[in-house]
């Protein structure tokens, strides 16, 4: 028997995988348009949550606006007891485009935030400082729900009209990625550092070395609150010097936490502080401090339920019209 030759496809099935090609993805990116919502809501709701639980910060306003492709959610961020200030605070933008092909990547949705102060003079400052260059926070949410986050501050320079003063930094960068879950899962942020020169004021600088942050955290399931983990902080160098050229500075500070499971009921938590040279004046330098601090099998349903006890206090005390916070039974 003769092999059969592959026929091309009709003109019919042409015409019906077309539009069935482009209903399927207009079907998944709507979708994903609408996960994307829910995932732009449930972070604003993360969002005013910890701006409230400072009791410094509110949010205002907050509003979205939905487009097939891409959509725009913006907040307005304000200290509290200002809200009726409109130069005061933040407007923070998130221009969204909704997957699974956001951008150019497989994702639910690519998200590149914008923050400006409220009040134009001092943007107008602060971009003068940056040269020109936007912070860029750069988020992509995952199909299964995590999220990386980068985040990149340009160096910049601002000097005072009055004295002279100077501060400079440096770029800050950074990464930080949360789990299906939305909770924290890694980090690492990266600032070499600042200085600051007073000018009239007599000469006085202060000098702020290479500092990082660095952590993970895992999560055994929904339920629960803690996880285990460790983070460390670190810097290089803290420095002052006065007019008469008098320095004091701190080398080397390392602070650090890690929590693991002994066994499947209990935890070990380890606290460390070390130091590597504290020089003050004329005084002879310390060197070599270290302080570790540790619980050995800490019983992990109990820190679990306080947990889930501060987290429904905390929520009380956000959806409270009166403020009042009633403790759970």
């Amino acid at each position: 028997m003769a092999p059969r030759t592959a026929r091309p496809p009709s003109p019919l099935t042409l015409a019906l995988a077309v539009p069935a090609a482009l209903g399927l993805w207009a079907g998944t990116t709507a979708y994903a348009s609408s996960a994307a919502q829910g995932a732009t809501n449930d972070v604003t709701a993360r969002l005013e949550q910890v701006f409230r639980s400072t009791g410094l910060l509110t949010v205002k306003e907050s509003s979205y606006e939905k487009g097939f492709l891409k959509s725009t959610h913006r907040m307005i961020v304000q200290p509290i007891g200002a809200e009726d200030d409109p130069t005061t605070g933040w407007e923070v933008v998130n221009h969204i485009q909704h997957g699974p092909l956001a951008g150019g990547t497989l994702a639910r949705a690519v998200v590149d935030t914008e923050i400006r102060f409220l009040d134009p003079e001092i943007q107008a400052q602060l971009d003068k400082a940056v040269g020109g260059q936007k912070p860029r926070i750069h988020t992509v949410l995952g199909l299964t729900g995590s999220s990386v986050t980068d985040l990149n501050v340009p160096a910049g320079q601002v000097q005072s009209q009055q004295d002279g003063g100077q501060v400079t930094w440096q770029p800050l960068t950074g990464r930080v990625e949360t789990g299906s879950q939305g909770r924290l899962t890694g980090y690492n942020l990266t600032w070499p550092g600042m200085q600051f020169t007073a000018g009239n004021a007599g000469g006085n600088a202060l000098q702020v070395g290479q500092m990082t942050l660095n952590g993970n955290q895992s999560y055994s399931s929904a339920d629960d609150l803690i996880g285990v983990g460790k983070s460390e902080f670190k810097v290089a160098q803290l420095a002052s010097t006065d007019a008469l050229g008098q320095t004091a500075q701190l080398l080397n500070l390392t602070v650090g936490s890690e929590t693991t499971l002994a066994d499947p009921e209990h935890y070990d938590i380890l606290t460390r502080y070390e130091l590597g040279t504290l020089e003050v004046l004329d005084t002879p330098a310390l060197g070599g401090l270290q302080l570790h601090l540790g619980m050995r099998h800490v019983a992990r349903q109990p820190l679990q339920d306080m947990s889930r006890m501060y987290e429904k206090i905390r929520q009380q005390a956000l959806t409270s019209s009166e403020g009042v916070v009633a403790v759970p039974t």
